[in-house]
């Protein structure tokens, strides 16, 4: 016999195992073409007298300067001035040429490297391997000019030594995820500088600046300590600009001189990425995608533009070749950016154009309508034109004003070929394996039905079962067979052997298991729906709610049914939201017929408190959704979290978050805990107070200054050993309570009923008790009264000393969160555990739902939680400091367990609510109470899974897959893993 709880783990084991297929068959690798570039491979000039050479280089060193996570605006706009005053007055007085660069999301380090080093855009898993990528394979200007022989210096985030090996000469990296590092990251690349920029031992010098990245992910980028750093920046901008320029005199003549030691020199300052406001990044937000890319050079001349142009992130790579005397890497899809080469003769602006258009046409060729490609039939057309235009430059007998008007209309027409040939291309990376994605689906499908056929019975899965198992796997063999293995299979067969034969295996058992589930949910069904009854009055005083129950499957469907809009994934805590304020009007209006009821047979029954506690839940609820906006259209919304870190409302925050550790020692230190694990919660709370006081974020009193650490370090790790002794104490007091219970059977157990002593046979349950003749075996009873008294001694003790173990892992993990969470979400933590404390002592003991329906509200509220702190369905909400909390290196298995607690919070904190009441369950009834808790958290996890897989088939080529549907795939992974941890402890510790 299989138990519902095991089922519900099988279940979600299977979820993974289906999430497994699809994501291969959904992320899979993109068309890329094999190699490099050669000078070898580059077309001559069009028509008959056309240049047979690749052109030469523009400059002769360039120093590509990349400052982490700058945005444009902090830049290019007119309050730039404030902070990058040398870099916005070059712009604006026509020193530099300025744009404004779109990065692709997933908006992460190591993905905008191989976009701008190599013209490509990375596939979305990419943000995967963002803590621990190999060396980059595909071709990159990095490796052109390596293998061109020019000589490379780098210093900076060492995600450039992990992609590029062997390629720089010189180097010196710093990590880039130990976020608590403001100052050393970036003194370590600046104090190479003056040594640097007077050698002549480099061609091109790589530096990545860490340190305005950093700030924004722990303070924010409209934090104090941005615009010093953006003077530093700035400060050091000018200082290799002027170094730079002071290479090459200003009388150079570029069109003659030919010498690369006279060559002028280039800089380029760009971003990988910019950040949102929340201080992340990784989503698609204007904050994340927009970012600067300037040139600096004194060979440009000095013009004035209206506005700043927009480019692509890809366009640094082919920009870069072009001017280094390079070929364009294979798998660019770039544009070259004309106005760094607008100091060239009109001839060789448009070689430039002509060479970037024929490598998009050698992307295109593989594709069988590249011939029907509009931009590939201009660039064809203008190929010709490009031609005749260059003979009549031969022939002599057209005037250069002629010449230069058609010359303009060739490179305008050249561009726009351009422009559609990336844009063909870009729509044509995505490379899904349907087959692998059809059969997760299915998986999912089979487990939903599993789980919904499921909800009274217990099952064994007998012969005939394994016989239409093993029919079943045959026939999906053949099938595949038939269709797959002939000489031209279809494009959306899989030839794995391994994943087809693990895939058919799995839906093979489940197909038998759904079936014997089936026929046995008709059998004992078929006669309860000939006499269905319906009894209003004991629906009303046993509780049993059916209105909310029916309330809550309709949610999960309809919220399941939501996802298929990219809208509604934006605004999913809208959802949840709207759902909880009905389930309480619900439960409000059951709890009123339910105390009119009761009212009418007891006139002195008290009904307002149970309605002054949902009120309470309420309002708690309003407040919490007003404390962080989140999504997309009401992001940017002012709201209390917002109010509390503007600056001005230092104060404010500090005394907000001293009044919220107050409440969560008051919640969190029950009375049924120990004096010396409230001294451990008080003293780590303390240690938080003190530790975001020596980080800055709070304002710290004078006469503290002196004893706190300058980073809260010290005071951070001294929460983290209060949060390991809570766990200790936790774990000692549940081992004691497990050796109680082996010292006393509940088997034989007497127990006293309405004054008589009864006893529970060996083979019957607590509610089968037999009575004993009070005037026989009195000796017996009296023996049998001090053993009942010696066990309820046990019992209590038992009791209290796994009540205490509860207690203490609920305060350690409430001591873990306020140390994690940014210093205005505390209050939301106080917030939460004033919300469960309501709802244990006031609503639920008068509402009585099963433990079905008090799983799915615990996860709604789990789910509500999260987007309640600041969360959403994009990447950028992720709090990647909180990885890094008390940390003084790098550590990333530490810094991932870290960043997950703290972006899972909310389901964490609610799910632990969800096993205290449990735990609250008579003890005869609590493993059905457990395989009813774990089946309904399975379905609520599969339900909308299994609908959201299909909606992602579905709309695989939607404009927004990348940016919104992806993420939400994550996340939907995130939390099915999430889940099966979770109910393997739920089921096996409780």
């Amino acid at each position: 016999m299989m138990r519902l709880d095991n089922l519900s783990l099988l279940c979600l084991a299977c979820q993974l195992q289906g999430l497994a297929l699809f994501h291969s068959g959904f992320f899979s690798m993109r068309k890329v073409l094999p190699g490099h570039s050669s000078l070898a491979d580059i077309p001559p000039e069009p028509g008959n007298h056309g240049r047979q050479s690749s052109p030469d280089a523009v400059f002769a060193r360039v120093v590509l300067m990349v400052v982490d996570g700058l945005r444009a605006d902090m830049a290019l706009e007119a309050d730039a001035q404030k902070c990058m005053e040398y870099t916005s007055h070059s712009v604006q007085e026509g020193r530099a040429w300025a744009f404004v660069a779109h990065a692709r999301a997933p908006t992460v380090t190591m993905p905008r490297i191989k976009a701008l080093t190599s013209g490509t855009v990375p596939g979305f898993l990419d943000i995967l391997l963002n803590l621990g990528s190999g060396a980059f394979a595909d071709d990159s200007f990095v490796w052109q000019a390596y293998a061109a022989g020019k000589r490379l210096h780098f210093f900076g985030d060492n995600t450039w030594l992990r992609l590029f090996p062997s390629i720089f000469s010189v180097h010196d990296g710093t990590s880039s995820f130990f976020v608590s590092d403001f100052t050393e990251v970036d003194d370590n690349v600046t104090r190479h500088l003056p040594k640097e920029l007077s050698s002549s031992s480099w061609d091109i010098l790589v530096l990545h600046y860490l340190g305005l990245d950093h700030i924004g992910h722990v303070s924010g980028p409209r934090s104090p300590l941005a615009c010093p750093k953006l003077r530093e920046m700035d400060t050091i901008i000018q200082k290799i600009d002027h170094s730079l320029q002071a290479e090459v005199h200003s009388t150079l003549n570029l069109s003659t001189q030919v010498d690369a030691s006279v060559l002028p020199n280039l800089l380029v300052v760009c971003s990988d990425h910019g950040i949102s406001n929340a201080g992340s990044h990784g989503g698609s937000s204007d904050e994340e995608i927009l970012t600067p890319l300037i040139f600096f050079s004194s060979a440009f001349p000095v013009t004035t533009a209206d506005f700043v142009p927009h480019a692509e992130q890809t366009d640094i790579a082919v920009t870069l070749s072009f001017t280094l005397g390079l070929p364009v890497p294979r798998n660019s899809l770039g544009h070259l950016l004309l106005p760094v080469v607008d100091h060239l003769p009109l001839r060789d602006k448009l070689r430039f154009l002509h060479i970037n258009g024929w490598q998009l046409t050698v992307l295109l060729a593989p594709s069988d309508s590249h011939s029907l490609n509009r931009g590939h039939a201009l660039f064809k057309a203008t190929e010709m034109e490009h031609g005749a235009w260059i003979d009549l430059v031969h022939a002599g007998n057209v005037s250069s004003k002629d010449l230069s008007i058609l010359g303009s209309r060739l490179m305008k027409r050249y561009q726009e070929a351009l422009q559609f040939m990336s844009q063909s291309l870009g729509e044509s990376l995505a490379q899904y394996d349907v087959y692998s994605m059809v059969l997760g689906i299915l998986l999912e499908f089979q487990v939903l039905l599993i789980l919904l056929l499921h909800p009274h019975f217990q099952f064994t899965v007998v012969p005939p079962t394994a016989a239409l198992s093993i029919v079943f796997g045959v026939g999906l063999l053949f099938l595949h067979t038939v269709l797959c293995t002939h000489p031209t299979p279809p494009a959306l067969c899989h030839t794995n052997a391994l994943i087809v034969f693990l895939s058919f295996t799995t839906l093979a058992c489940l197909n038998g298991v759904l079936a014997a589930m089936l026929w046995k949910f008709l059998q004992q069904h078929r006669q309860a729906w000939r006499n269905t009854v319906t009894n209003k009055q004991r629906w009303l005083l046993v509780g049993g709610m059916n209105n909310v129950r029916t309330f809550l499957q309709l949610g999960c469907v309809g919220h399941a049914m939501s996802q298929a809009s990219s809208s509604f994934v934006e605004e999913e805590h809208m959802i949840w939201y709207f759902l909880l304020s009905s389930l309480w009007l619900l439960i409000g209006y059951n709890v009123w017929l339910l105390n009119k009821a009761c009212t009418w047979q007891d006139e002195h029954y008290m009904w307002w408190p149970k309605m002054l506690g949902l009120l309470i839940v309420m309002v708690f609820c309003r407040l919490l959704r007003g404390w962080n906006q989140t999504g997309v259209n009401w992001a940017d919304q002012a709201d209390i979290s917002d109010w509390l870190n503007s600056p001005g409302n230092e104060l404010a925050l500090t005394a907000v978050s001293a009044v919220s550790l107050l409440g969560l020692f008051w919640l969190a230190g029950g009375p049924t805990f120990s004096f010396f694990g409230r001294f451990l919660l008080a003293f780590g709370l303390v240690a938080v107070w003190a530790y975001r006081c020596g980080s800055g974020t709070l304002t710290q009193p004078e006469m503290l200054s002196s004893i706190l650490s300058s980073e809260g370090v010290r005071e951070a790790r001294l929460a983290y050993i209060c949060v390991f002794l809570l766990l200790a104490i936790s774990g000692i007091h549940s081992l004691l309570g497990t050796c109680l219970g082996f010292s006393s059977s509940e088997d034989d157990q007497p127990t006293v009923l309405a004054g008589t002593i009864k006893l529970c046979p060996d083979n019957k349950r607590l509610g089968d008790q037999t009575s004993l003749t009070p005037h026989k075996n009195t000796g017996n009873i009296h023996r049998l009264y001090a053993r009942w008294q010696h066990n309820e001694c046990t019992q209590q003790c038992q009791k209290r000393e796994r009540q205490m173990g509860f207690n203490g892992a609920s305060a350690a993990l409430t001591l873990l969160l306020s140390l994690l969470l940014r210093p205005h979400n505390l209050p939301v933590l106080a917030l939460w555990l004033g919300l469960q404390h309501v709802l244990s002592s006031w609503v639920w003991p008068c509402v009585c739902l099963p433990p079905f329906e008090m799983a799915i509200i615990y996860y709604w509220l789990g789910q509500a939680a999260f987007f309640q702190q600041g969360n959403s369905n994009g990447l950028a909400t992720v709090d990647v400091a909180a990885g890094y909390t008390g940390m003084s290196s790098h550590s990333g298995p530490l810094a991932v367990i870290l960043t997950a607690f703290c972006t899972y919070s909310g389901p964490i904190l609610w799910a632990m609510a969800l096993i205290k009441e449990i735990r609250l369950a008579p003890l005869h009834t609590r493993v059905s109470s457990i395989g009813a808790a774990s089946r309904a958290l399975a379905m609520c996890r599969a339900l909308p899974l299994t609908f959201y897989l299909v909606f992602v088939m579905v709309e695989r080529h939607h404009l927004f897959i990348w940016s919104v549907f992806a993420p939400k795939l994550l996340y939907e992974t995130t939390h099915t893993l999430a889940l099966f941890a979770f109910l393997l402890i739920f089921t096996t510790c409780i």
